[in-house]
Order: C-alpha cells, then sequence, then structure tokens
C-alpha cells in the first residue's frame, strides 16, 4: 500500500506502521517472530507499542477544519442538526453523500474522521476528497493544522443533583381529570410512570403542569418534564434548561427504563410513551439526535412509530435509515391516522402485544 501523505519529522523510522498492521500479513509474521525471539507477548509488545505511538503523536498538530471549511466553501457545523453531537463537527461526506447529510463527523479530541454511513477515514484522503485533489491537499495540508496537542474539549459541568420544579404535589383532582378526559387511567399511570403534579404556586413556568420524572437506563432520574394542562399554555410541554439536567440532553429518552428484551417501540411525545406502555420510548420531540439514535441500535428490533403528520413522519424515516445501518431490524409503523397517545386503550394494548411480546 503506497502512502502519499505527508510525513512528521518525529516518526521513528523503525517504528511498526498501526496504520497497516491489519492489512500486511508479512509485517504481522515478522512482529511475531521478533515477540516470539524477545520472548514477549504479542498482547505486552502492541501495549509497548501503543504507548510509544500516543506518546510521540501527543502534541502533534491537528487539523483545523472550521478554517478549511471556511476558506474553501465547505458548510461545517457543530449544532442544528440531528447529527451533530458534543465534541464533534460535521460536514457533507465526500465519500458516500456528498453536499448532503452531515453525515461526517470530526473528533475535537482525536482529530479523527467518521461518518455515519460509511465508517472512518484516514485525516489525509478525507482532505482530498474534500479539496477535489491530492494537489490541493498538499498545498493546505500546513496551513491548517493548528499548534495544540490532541486535547479534550472543555465538556459542560453538569449538575450531580436533579433539579425539581418547584411546588411538587401528588395529582390533584385537575390533574386526573385532564387524564381521564383523555382516556387515561390516572392509578395506572401513577403506578407505572411515578407521575406528579404543580399547582399555583410553582410560578409561571411550572404551574398547573403533570410532572414526570425521566429515567436513565439504570432507573436513576436525571430530569423532569412538564405536561400543561390546558392546551392554551406555551409551550405545552416543558423540560428545565440545559444546566439543570445532570446528563447531555440530547441523550434524553423517556421510557428507556422500562425496556426489557431486545424490541423498542420509538415515538415523539411522553403521552404516547404513557398511552402504548412499557417498551416504548420518546424522542421528546419531532426530531432525535445521535445520542439517542446510539442507545436505540443496540436493539434487535427497533419499531419506528412517529406521528402521522408529514415533519413526523419525514423524521421517521430518516432515524430508520440510521438505524438501518446497524445489525438487526428496524420498521417504520405506518397506518396510523392519529398520534400515537390518542389511540384507544385497547388499540394501543394490541399493538405493543403484536410488536414487543
Amino acid at each position: 500500500m503506497t502512502d502519499s501523505s505527508p510525513k512528521t519529522q518525529n516518526e521513528a523510522p523503525n517504528q511498526v506502521n498501526l496504520l497497516v498492521w491489519n492489512i500486511d500479513p508479512d509485517l504481522k509474521r515478522k512482529f511475531k517472530a521478533k515477540c516470539a525471539l524477545e520472548k514477549r507477548t504479542i498482547k505486552d509488545a502492541i501495549t509497548q507499542l501503543m504507548t510509544e505511538y500516543l506518546n510521540r503523536h501527543e502534541s502533534e498538530p491537528m487539523l483545523d477544519l472550521r478554517a478549511l471549511g471556511r476558506d474553501h466553501g465547505i458548510t461545517v457545523i457543530d449544532s442544528g442538526h440531528h447529527h451533530c453531537a458534543e465534541g464533534w463537527l460535521q460536514t457533507h461526506c465526500p465519500f458516500c453523500s456528498p453536499g448532503r447529510g452531515f453525515h461526517l463527523g470530526f473528533s475535537l479530541e482525536g482529530g479523527n474522521f467518521h461518518c455515519w454511513r460509511c465508517g472512518s477515514h484516514r485525516t489525509w484522503d478525507t482532505v482530498i476528497r474534500l479539496l477535489g485533489s491530492e494537489a490541493a491537499a498538499r498545498k493546505a495540508w500546513g496551513k491548517y493544522q493548528t499548534d495544540r496537542p490532541h486535547v479534550s474539549p472543555t465538556k459542560k459541568v453538569r449538575r450531580k443533583t436533579v433539579w425539581a420544579p418547584p411546588g411538587l404535589g401528588p395529582l390533584g383532582k385537575r390533574h386526573r381529570q385532564y387524564l381521564r378526559r383523555r382516556g387515561y387511567n390516572p392509578d395506572r399511570l401513577l403506578r407505572d410512570w411515578e407521575l406528579i403534579g404543580t399547582e399555583h404556586l410553582s410560578g409561571p413556568a411550572w404551574s398547573w403542569r403533570i410532572i414526570f420524572p425521566i429515567l436513565n437506563r439504570e432507573g436513576r432520574v436525571v430530569a423532569y418534564g412538564g405536561r400543561s394542562l390546558s392546551d392554551k399554555t406555551k409551550p405545552k410541554y416543558r423540560l428545565p434548561e440545559d444546566s439543570q439536567i445532570t446528563v447531555n440532553p440530547k441523550s434524553l429518552l423517556y421510557g428507556i427504563h422500562h425496556v426489557e428484551g431486545d424490541a423498542v417501540v420509538v415515538v415523539e411525545g411522553p403521552a404516547d410513551v404513557r398511552r402504548l406502555g412499557k417498551g416504548s420510548v420518546a424522542t421528546l420531540g419531532t426530531g432525535w439526535n445521535v445520542e439517542q439514535a446510539v442507545q436505540l441500535k443496540r436493539f434487535q428490533r427497533r419499531y419506528i412509530m412517529m406521528d402521522p403528520d408529514s415533519s413526523g413522519q419525514e423524521q421517521g424515516e430518516k432515524l430508520a435509515n440510521w438505524l438501518g445501518m446497524y445489525s438487526g431490524e428496524t420498521e417504520i409503523i405506518e397506518g396510523l391516522f392519529c398520534d400515537p397517545g390518542d389511540l384507544d386503550q385497547k388499540e394501543a394494548d394490541q399493538i405493543m402485544k403484536e410488536l414487543v411480546e
């Protein structure tokens, strides 16, 4: 394999090239023989090589992708798209989807490229594709490298304790009436989802809401959400400020703690989860984030049941396409004439029985 990428001055000439270790059988045989001669295990030798490699490269320049994109008309984003994740920049992948999708991620910590569709790519090969030629890449290579070492980006400090809306209390008469009008059994929801409520003393943002705890997979409360008792109150659904949540808000999946087995049903809102019951999760909105999708891909059977409107169906299809890259089955549930939360309870129970039991 010919490597045309520029070399750094501190690259040791006799160092095993880790980039070709898995694809050069002759190199592997020589390395095993060397280990046998020195009476070392391959594991110990690889560990030593990786340590030496990282020590030599810890202060190597990193590509300044933002500057490269700015000067060459390449769109680079860090937010505003469901492929965006904390600590990554996104751009269109020149290998599999040029001009669309923002599938290609660039790690601000490791300086490496990874596409959600076609996998990892070497920095040198990626720069060639982004700029259109090897000559252009060589011309830009030195200009768009930063002098800082590969260090982790500053991470947002999260709360250690969960913030809760003021004035929490048991579900009152108005809360229960609201639930019954929508065809829910308040006692069942209280048992399964631990709903609580607020009244008039909870301030303008949180008064008269049904409050639902949001738990992680381990069953620990990481945030609280609230649904207003009046459709005139905006927003109808409310989450705390970013700084008041103990985890990355993009990773929240309402109901994930109740999903057992290898199947999951993905819906938009908490009301949909409470209608369908255990085995379903909500993305807490029409859109979805990669942090949520990463959790969903571990299930072998994934059913996407977004609201039947155009935006819900569009996002559902995108999520299904993303999950479809991984092992298991992903299916979009079609034919709904209403939101899952507005289904008759018997119908919802039958759907879940057919899908996840």
